[in-house]
């Protein structure tokens, strides 16, 4: 099997064949879900929702894993601190006392942050969403004038 057909089929298996309307929604879809409040589930619904709507799965899930190990307190902590701003809230950051720490006590105090963050993760996943829409097809319209480029300079036959 020589390299070129190695190289279609890995195209044809990762979708990268598909039109760039079709991968950049699937990059935005991935992108809304992996910010938004459904943690824990992220995989799952990526790969639902690009079955659901036949969407490139390999450009959805990938997006998804935009909240990762390294950027998933960062990502919340804004999001959080949205949905905050947005519902006027100013005194919301419960005082937790380490010393008799239970998880009952812990989670009732952090209820006064679960609406800001299922606002503001929803939000700022919407916004995400969009401006990766509009990323990736900027990227697409730099490589098709490119590849243009490139064939325009190809010596003729």
């Amino acid at each position: 099997m020589n390299i070129s057909k190695i190289k279609d089929c890995f195209k044809t298996l990762a979708g990268l064949e598909d039109h760039p309307e079709k991968v950049a929604m699937s990059f935005a879809v991935g992108t809304f879900i992996g910010i938004s409040p459904l943690l824990g589930i992220h995989t799952f619904l990526a790969i639902f929702a690009a079955w659901f709507f036949k969407l490139n799965k390999a450009a959805t899930i990938t997006a998804a894993y935009i909240s990762n190990p390294l950027t998933i307190i960062p990502i919340y902590t804004f999001s959080t601190w949205v949905g905050v701003k947005l519902m006027g809230r100013h005194d919301v950051f419960p005082h937790v006392n380490f010393k008799h720490l239970k998880l009952k006590c812990l989670l009732n105090d952090l209820d006064s942050l679960l609406m800001p963050f299922v606002l503001g993760t929803t939000l700022v996943g919407v916004i995400a969403a969009v401006l990766m829409f509009i990323i990736v097809m900027y990227i697409y319209k730099i490589k098709s004038k490119m590849d243009y480029a490139r064939v325009e300079d190809s010596p003729g036959d």
